[in-house]
């Protein structure tokens, strides 16, 4: 068994071209030997197949033999055979929610990498000074709730419930 990988999704890879029948002459036709690489991978177990892709032109350009199975070195720059879609969800005319499905950009290992160990450098600096904010923060609300019953008890102390009477006319 053989695991061949392409650069495109969709690849089709002609091995031996069809000849059409000519009845006049009684010539049967000939059947076209082809492979289908789907989602730009093609698992084949037939080793006729495999010897053809081999020894085919585009072999170690248009697509390569995997090593290992779980290697794929055109995966993040490969298409996707599904374009992306975009759905905005409608109600009495106005737009609710958005869904995107698919990716929406093809970004490297390497790229990936290096974003996440910035990123992890950025949370590193940023992380006191958004402790220190968040902490100073519920001190000041706590002082404040503290002052607004401080004039809640005042205000109870100074009014004092007094009758009133109803006038007679």
């Amino acid at each position: 068994m053989a695991k061949f990988i392409s650069k495109s999704a969709n690849l089709f890879v002609v091995l031996k071209p069809g000849i059409p029948g000519q009845p006049i002459t009684g010539t049967p036709p000939t059947p076209t030997v082809s492979a289908r690489f789907q989602d730009g991978v093609l698992d084949l177990k037939d080793e006729e197949l495999i010897t053809m892709l081999r020894n085919h032109p585009g072999f170690n350009s248009d697509f390569i033999e995997a090593v290992n199975e779980s290697d794929d070195p055109y995966a993040a720059s490969r298409q996707p055979s599904e374009p992306t879609h975009v759905t905005t969800e409608m109600k009495f005319g106005t737009p609710i929610n958005r869904n995107v499905s698919g990716k929406l950009g093809n970004v490297s290992p390497e790229i990936e990498n290096m974003i996440k160990t910035q990123a992890a450098e950025l949370a590193k600096k940023m992380l006191p000074g958004m402790v220190k904010s968040t902490i100073e923060g519920i001190l000041s609300t706590r002082e404040a709730e503290k002052e607004a019953e401080k004039e809640a008890e005042k205000t109870k102390e100074v009014k004092k419930p007094t009758k009133t009477k109803a006038k007679k006319k």
